[in-house]
């Protein structure tokens, strides 16, 4: 990995030097790092349009928007960048590519382009959501240079091979990051019996984070094999259970193993469901209620985390929704649908259906509970307030 990230830094101090009279040029009369970024999401999004009616169009809006976005990171590192370019930059690079990989899948009749589009939107995302949210920063290195090379030259598969082959490596690079904080020396506060590990990555989480490759690997080499699929997307679904009872049993609670834990959750839930959906096993209405519903709750969730000293009664799920019996029950029929819907479509179908009314059950009611109202509002404040000081600051 080493080898990789050096390669990296070299090609960007060649990139700085190519276009550094360029980008001098335009800073001086004010043009910044930011206006070109949004001209290169404009040529990438026509980049997007155009790639299903001119072959031609395409290449040419997709090399313009990739040389403004090389250009828009020289002129940064010259000028005075703000955080707010730094994140539009990034947006800007995984939404033009998760746009063309959309396009291509509603174009194209390739291998692997449903599984390539998920897993793009999921690994970007978790890395998007970690250097903003979380103000983690892991690092990344994104090929979707080399894939634009692939399209232009109308190698669609292959272009679709390396996207995937490079979200493998971003995935392993954030294995490799994990195991090595493990290695750094943790400091470890006792609280009730269990020791609390900071930044220290437990087998638990590994075990959390092992679960959405296993689904991607066993839906692609397993697919013509419903009862051994079956029988494996079983055994995935129940390795949640796994995590928790080695974290238990370790009594190591990483600082934020109960987070890795929902965001493994939730990818090993889409990725199967949106290919049942593009199997034709379910429509594409099931796996949209389970990413609403689950992005909405966590959201929830999160804030009611961040928020724990407001004096509010009412607990964030209301009524009975969220009792033991009820998320026990909810597993074993979700566990039941997944695997039953691929020997017997019929009777899987109608579990999914249930899966989803018990979904909904557990979820309305964290939704619009009065003190998610109060959360959210309170997640709003503090938004406006953090605002209202840059301004001061910066005016």
């Amino acid at each position: 990995m080493e080898f990789v990230y050096r390669f990296r830094a070299l090609l960007k101090s060649i990139k700085d030097s190519c276009f550094s009279p360029l980008a001098k040029f335009l800073i001086r009369f004010g043009v910044t790092c930011n206006h070109i970024t949004l001209v290169s999401f404009t040529f990438g999004i026509l980049a997007a349009i155009f790639l299903s009616y001119s072959h031609l169009l395409f290449s040419i809006f997709i090399a313009v928007a990739v040389f403004l976005d090389g250009l828009d990171g020289v002129m940064a590192r010259q000028g005075k960048p703000k955080e707010i370019g730094w994140f539009l930059d990034m947006l800007n690079d995984r939404l033009v590519m998760f746009f063309i990989l959309v396009q291509i899948y509603f174009s194209q009749n390739l291998d692997l382009i449903t599984l390539t589009t998920i897993s793009y939107a999921l690994v970007k995302g978790y890395y998007i959501f970690q250097n903003t949210v979380r103000k983690k920063q892991y690092n990344a290195v994104h090929l979707d240079l080399i894939a634009y090379i692939f399209l232009i030259f109308q190698e669609f598969q292959l272009g679709i091979y390396f996207v995937l082959a490079s979200l493998a490596f971003n995935v392993l690079e954030l294995l490799i990051q994990a195991l090595k904080k493990n290695k750094q020396k943790a400091k470890k506060v006792v609280k009730k019996g269990v020791t609390e590990v900071k930044n220290e990555t437990t087998y638990a989480n590994f075990i959390s984070l092992l679960r959405p490759i296993l689904a991607i690997l066993a839906l692609y080499f397993l697919n013509s094999q419903p009862y051994i699929l079956a029988g494996t997307i079983t055994i995935i679904i129940l390795l949640d259970a796994l995590d928790g009872i080695v974290a238990r049993r370790s009594k190591k609670k990483g600082k934020h193993g109960a987070f890795i834990d929902i965001i493994a959750d939730r990818a090993v839930e889409l990725i199967i469901l949106y290919v049942y959906a593009y199997w034709g096993l379910i429509t594409y209405l099931f796996p949209i209620i389970f990413t609403v519903r689950g992005l909405s709750t966590d959201f929830l969730r999160f804030l009611n985390r961040k928020y724990p000293d407001i004096k509010f009664k009412e607990p964030l799920s209301l009524g009975g929704a969220d009792n033991r019996f009820i998320r026990g029950f909810y597993g074993f029929i979700k566990l039941a649908a997944f695997s039953l819907i691929l020997i017997h479509q019929l009777s899987g179908f109608w579990l999914m259906v249930l899966a989803i009314i018990l979904n909904l059950y557990r979820g309305l009611p964290v939704i619009f509970s009065n003190r998610s109202k109060v959360l959210f509002a309170k997640f709003l404040e503090e938004k406006k307030s953090k605002k209202s000081q840059k301004k001061i600051q910066n005016p």
